[in-house]
């Protein structure tokens, strides 16, 4: 293959384009996980993927540990077990 053929130029192209959203995607990554720590370290003990869609669907419906305690689904329960529970089954 020449290596100055539009094949070449568009693979190479392509694979800084990749590189560069790898290294974007670390870097939102670190940077949810220094929010985690600071205000809601619980997460983080409940998921080991933060880009997952489980996880990011888990953070959009409860932001924060004040709306698992309202959530009719789990009213009555208790948060701190239920949350034990989760990491224990993780």
């Amino acid at each position: 293959m020449d290596p100055d053929s539009p094949k070449v130029a568009e693979l190479k192209a392509l694979t800084r384009d990749q590189d560069s959203l790898i290294q974007s995607q670390s870097r939102l990554v670190n940077q949810l996980t220094a929010c985690l720590k600071a205000s809601y370290p619980v997460a983080l003990m409940l998921f080991t993927k933060l880009q997952q869609k489980t996880t990011l669907a888990f953070l959009q419906t409860y932001p924060n540990v004040a709306p698992l305690a309202l959530s009719p689904m789990l009213r009555g329960l208790d948060i701190e077990v239920l949350l034990l529970n989760l990491t224990d089954h993780s």
